[in-house]
């Protein structure tokens, strides 16, 4: 079984754990479970794309590269808004040195209650 195939079936359970997010439904099906699968791809953990996906970074990202822009709502403007985060510095996440220093230290732990 190949490293996609695997990464398609996680990204596939987690839209499913995932489908009450609430932006889930502004993505649609398909877009939400592509939404999965780059945040598996690009690394994040199955907790942290979690995080992800039940935060407010959804509706930013389609806020500044979707909808808000007349765009679609769909994975490509996550792409683009991951694009930016990844890439800023520790004065966008107070004292985190990344945006995956962010998640791992704030998003997972405000999500779960960790």
């Amino acid at each position: 079984m190949s490293v996609h195939t695997i990464t398609r079936d996680r990204a596939a359970n987690l839209a499913v754990a995932t489908e009450d997010a609430y932006m889930a439904p502004m993505y649609g099906e398909a877009s939400w479970r592509r939404c999965c699968y780059v945040l598996l791809r690009r690394g994040y953990t199955e907790r942290e794309a979690e995080a992800i996906l039940r935060s407010k970074i959804m509706r930013w990202a389609d806020d500044g590269f979707g909808h808000g822009h007349g765009f679609a709502t769909n994975s490509a403007a996550l792409v683009r808004y991951l694009d930016v985060l990844e890439g800023q510095r520790p004065s966008s996440f107070r004292p985190h040195a990344t945006f995956l220093d962010f998640v791992r230290d704030e998003l997972v732990p405000e999500t779960f209650g960790d």
